[in-house]
């Protein structure tokens, strides 16, 4: 990339700008990476809890005849 007001680009500057671009992908992709794992892993956290919720609706639900014929 050149400067006008210098007339030449600086020494190594091509260089450092592909590093910041490149350090740039990476981070993205490792962002990306980590928001795909703790989606997946707040399906299952989601998964589990309706499982749990259905067992107490069905306690409860066994609870409610047993105390109603007793």
């Amino acid at each position: 990339m050149s400067d006008p007001a210098l007339g030449a680009e600086i020494p190594g500057q091509d260089e450092r700008e592909r590093l910041l671009i490149e350090a740039v992908v990476t981070l993205a992709r490792t962002l990306r990476d980590e928001r795909d794992r703790l989606a997946e892993r707040l399906r299952e956290v989601e998964n589990e809890l309706n499982s749990l919720t259905s067992r107490l609706d069905v306690r409860r639900s066994e609870g409610s005849q047993s105390g109603a014929g007793g």
